[in-house]
């Protein structure tokens, strides 16, 4: 039996505690805490490897598609709102 947590049940203790928070559950996700992560991660310099554990991906080409995506983020068009 695995202590994991699916990703349908994070997504619905998610959205309950949004409700809690007088939140729109609507705009959040148990992906969007997944990717933000990720992107948080590679924003911050931690290694893909290391990251990888927490997030749960088991492809490195799919977790290193969120690392890409932050740094699209910072480059400098759209830095300055290009």
């Amino acid at each position: 039996m695995s202590n994991q947590l699916t990703p349908q049940s994070v997504d619905l203790i998610l959205k309950k505690r949004c409700r809690m928070a007088g939140l729109d559950p609507a705009e959040f996700s148990a992906h969007g805490l997944r990717s933000g992560f990720m992107i948080q991660a590679g924003r911050d310099g931690i290694p893909l490897v290391d990251a990888m554990p927490q997030s749960a991906h088991k492809s490195v080409q799919q977790a290193a598609g969120y690392y890409d995506e932050q740094k699209h983020a910072q480059s400098m068009p759209v830095q300055v709102g290009l």
